[in-house]
This record gives C-alpha cells, sequence and structure tokens, in this order.
C-alpha cells in the first residue's frame, strides 16, 4: 500500500506554515489545560495534528480543531473548529488563532 503525500496536497492548495497555530494550541492546552471540565486527545489528520475535544462523561467527541490543506486559514497556519467549543456543531468556524479558540473555550465554560 502506498502512503499518500499530503506535502504534494499542501503546496497544491496553497501551502501550510510547518509552525502553525494548531501546534501553539496544543502547546497552551499541554501548559495550562482549560477552565471547564473537557478532554481532548491528539490525532493525525492529513499528516497533520487535529485537537478532538471529548464529553468527560462520556467520551463522545464534542468538537475539533484541524489545520491542513483543506481547512479554512491553512495558508496563514490558521485553525478550523467544528462544534466545541462553538455551540452549533453543525457550523466549522475557520481563520482563528490559539488564543481565539483558548478565548472561545473560556466563553463556553
Amino acid at each position: 500500500m502506498n502512503a499518500i503525500d499530503y506535502k504534494s496536497y499542501e503546496t497544491q492548495f496553497g501551502g501550510v506554515p510547518e509552525e502553525t497555530e494548531i501546534d501553539k494550541l496544543i502547546k497552551i492546552l499541554n501548559a495550562q489545560g482549560v477552565c471547564c471540565p473537557i478532554d481532548w486527545k491528539v490525532k493525525e489528520l492529513y499528516g497533520r495534528p487535529q485537537i478532538i475535544f471529548l464529553n468527560p462523561q462520556s467520551e463522545e467527541r464534542i468538537g475539533d480543531a484541524v489545520c491542513h490543506f483543506g481547512s479554512y486559514g491553512h495558508e496563514r497556519g490558521l485553525i478550523e473548529v467544528m462544534g466545541f467549543p462553538f455551540c452549533d456543531e453543525e457550523d466549522v468556524v475557520g481563520f482563528l488563532t490559539a488564543d481565539e479558540v483558548i478565548h472561545q473555550i473560556e466563553v463556553c465554560c
């Protein structure tokens, strides 16, 4: 089975900086956590980290944050979020910084 070359997709769709806001968000979450009772984990999606927010009681996915070649704001290394920490799970919000996501988490709690 051939591995997919996600870097070629990144080049084709405008590129993704090596260091992105999703990397900054992971560092913030690791260093200080968040003020509300949520769990989170990091998985790989399209060769980049994806943060998955989980309900701590059920471990059900309640939202995620990404920055990859198909996400809104990827060319500038910005974050796209679906679900938590934004209330409408059907909507996607893009072009976010790590600080904006942390602020929204604090607002939700």
